[in-house]
């Protein structure tokens, strides 16, 4: 089956309810719903109103504090042509709706043979199908939708999308398709009909948490017989900039299908999609450009993770997915819906120790990816994390195995790493003793190497050439939220903003980025590498992809939030953070510390009255439970570089809206 038949299959109305096996409220059919029948195709799926677009599913997700089913009307008024639901008696007060006069199983559903989809008989969800217990359902992952897998998926008895975004209408010529679905408003439907009516389907499942993850597993096999290679990043740091760095690196690049690439030991390509042969000449290389998605922002759990594959195109190459945890049991539920083709374990590291108790029981959780890896395909695991899981890791047997890191035993290691203002520089060794460098992108850190080690491991498997590598390091840029530069050019200041995610660990790696720009600014460049965006006032900002180095400047300041989620570690690991403070403070490394929230003030009460230091320590003990960002942003002077570093939790990217005033003009 190509691509395009997969995704019109599968996005069928009857398809979807024998997926998720379903009773339908409200059947589509030409009388209950004359635009909306069996033949329709879902232009996709979302869990928040405020997003969804007309032609879409709207999925209830149900948790502690929200139910999604108190936003049906919404999802109607939004144009939703169908509703998954798991809640009768929520649909009883709907406004123009008219129910069958019984329901009725997927079973009694008249499917016409074309229809006739594989469905594949795991069920990932059924053991897990209830921890959404801090989920907000109208915003559980970010306020987007989940765009609808490309239009020219659909075969021609759909006809074609107007264009290729999930708010696109299909061709109204169509005798199946919606008409003008994307420019008319439901009321504007209502009122052709001459009354109130809403041509929707109901589709009643037994849980929609389940429904949404069986649909991901089912979509996700698609994904394999079309040969869209899943990638799987996991690991306790540095997952979403790996993920970040894996698509940036070999998105777009070019392979050539008509040549073996060199041999290079372990790094071995998967099969691409090959093009119809140029028989009039043959000696010509047939090139293939590697297209591919990957999870938006950190969609890495028990949603998120369903709604990245759900996102994915059938004809494309490749598609990235974060893998995150904080209870034991969670990968190994991610594992059995994603099934990876690749798996990436970036590192084993001290990350919420409140549930996994130490670093064996975080290996435990990491190392359960593995037994869920396709036959044949390939893990690229950082050395040191390789070591930790190798008594919990259960691969099958005929797998590729890359290993990345510094040490001489490492598939792929790193040599040579410099850190200057405006980026970093390294080599790497390949197998088989060829260099690939020197390596010149604008991150910073020296984890941040690693991380693109990864990537590159990666990049081989798929088959992409040095060449092509190097056209990849020029499309990189730090991700959102991970040691991310914010130049402010009209006050000369940076702030590093490394807010999305804290451990102790991570924390180490934020120190050692302070110490490497401390010791290059005795000497180097103040060069910008990136893009200019106005901000208010006329000034300049330039964000994520370039950093502007501290040779002319004082040292740094830090503002530094509490670390969660670290069990009976919590008070030790704060109080070794307040300690590297202090030594940074002593020896001039910082200008001023800033600590927010109780953990992290408790931990460095004691700093305010050390001679000679304590007048540049700043303690928000209320913090976030009463922001005061103004106060903070008042504090921080410009011309320096400000890192920015704690739990998501602590809320410390409200700082960034105040920099945006103070430090632009």
């Amino acid at each position: 089956m190509t691509p395009q038949r997969a995704g019109e299959v599968f996005w069928s109305l009857p398809n979807l309810a024998m997926i998720t096996q379903g009773s339908w409220l409200r059947r589509p059919s030409s009388q209950t719903c004359p635009n909306t029948p069996p033949s329709t195709i879902i232009r996709g799926l979302s869990i928040d109103t405020r997003t969804l677009q007309p032609g879409q599913a709207y999925l209830a997700l149900k948790g502690e504090n929200h139910d999604g089913h108190a936003f049906l009307q919404k999802a109607l008024d939004a144009g939703a042509s169908l509703l998954i639901i798991d809640n009768p008696d929520s649909i009883k007060d709907l406004e123009g709706i008219e129910l069958d006069a019984s329901s009725s199983s997927s079973d009694d559903f008249d499917i016409p043979a074309t229809y006739a989809f594989p469905v594949t008989s795991k069920n990932p969800a059924a053991e897990s199908s209830d921890s959404t217990s801090d989920c907000n359902p109208e915003s559980l992952i970010s306020t987007d939708a989940i765009p609808f897998p490309d239009p020219q998926q659909f075969a021609p008895e759909a006809q074609h999308l107007a264009s290729s975004d999930s708010t696109a209408s299909l061709n109204t010529s169509s005798p199946n398709s919606h008409t003008n679905s994307s420019e008319q408003s439901s009321e504007d439907r209502n009122n052709e009909q001459g009354s109130s009516f809403y041509e929707v389907a109901i589709l009643l499942v037994d849980n929609t948490l389940t429904a949404l993850q069986t649909l991901a597993r089912a979509w996700r096999d698609v994904l394999g017989d079309c040969n869209n290679k899943v990638i799987a990043v996991a690991g306790s740091n540095g997952k979403t900039s790996t993920r970040h760095l894996i698509h940036s690196l070999i998105h777009g690049r070019m392979v050539s299908l008509d040549r073996s690439p060199a041999n290079t030991g372990e790094l071995t390509p998967p099969k691409h999609k090959l093009p119809v042969p140029n028989e009039e000449r043959p000696d010509l290389w047939r090139l293939h450009q590697v297209v591919g998605t990957q999870s938006p922002k950190s969609f890495n759990n028990h949603i998120g993770v369903p709604l990245t594959l759900l996102a994915a195109k059938a004809e494309d190459d490749f598609t990235v997915v974060e893998v995150g945890t904080n209870h034991p049991g969670e990968v190994d539920a991610l594992g059995r819906i994603i099934e990876p083709d690749a798996a990436v374990i970036t590192s084993i590291g001290r990350e919420h120790l409140e549930f996994f108790g130490d670093l064996e029981g975080v290996a435990k959780e990491e190392a359960a990816l593995l037994a869920h890896l396709k036959p044949g395909g390939v893990i690229v695991i950082e050395q040191q994390a390789a070591k930790l899981i190798a008594p919990y890791a259960k691969p099958p047997t005929n797998h590729h195995r890359i290993t990345y890191g510094k040490d001489n035993d490492a598939s792929l290691m790193l040599q040579n790493f410099m850190q200057f203002p405006d980026g970093i520089s390294f080599d790497v060794m390949l197998p088989g003793q060829k260099k690939l460098g020197p390596v010149n992108v604008p991150l910073i850190g020296y984890h941040n190497a690693i991380n693109l080690l990864a990537a590159i491991g990666i990049a081989k498997w798929m088959g992409i050439d040095d060449i092509q590598l190097n056209l990849g390091f020029m499309a990189i840029s730090p991700a959102p939220g991970r040691l991310q530069p914010i130049v402010y050019e009209d006050t000369n200041t940076t702030v590093i903003h490394d807010a999305y995610n804290a451990n102790p660990d991570s924390l180490s790696a934020a120190f050692d980025v302070i110490e490497s720009l401390a010791a290059s600014s005795q000497g180097g460049s103040n060069q910008v590498i990136g893009a200019i965006s106005p901000s208010e006032g006329g000034g300049q900002k330039f964000m994520g992809s370039g950093f502007v180095g501290t040779a002319t400047r004082e040292p740094c300041t830090i503002v530094l939030g509490d670390m969660l989620e670290l069990g009976e570690h919590e008070k030790s690991e704060h109080q070794a953070a307040a300690d590297r403070v202090r030594e940074f403070l002593e020896r001039g490394l910082l200008t001023v510390a800033v600590f927010a929230g109780p953990r992290m003030c408790q931990a460095a009460q004691e700093l305010k009255s050390v001679k000679g230091i304590g007048h540049r320590v700043h303690l928000y003990p209320d913090w976030p439970k009463n922001p005061t960002a103004l106060a903070v942003a008042k504090g921080i002077m410009p011309g320096q570089t400000i890192l920015l570093k704690a739990s998501n939790g602590m809320k410390l990217s409200t700082l960034i809206d105040e920099f945006d005033r103070k430090f632009t003009y």
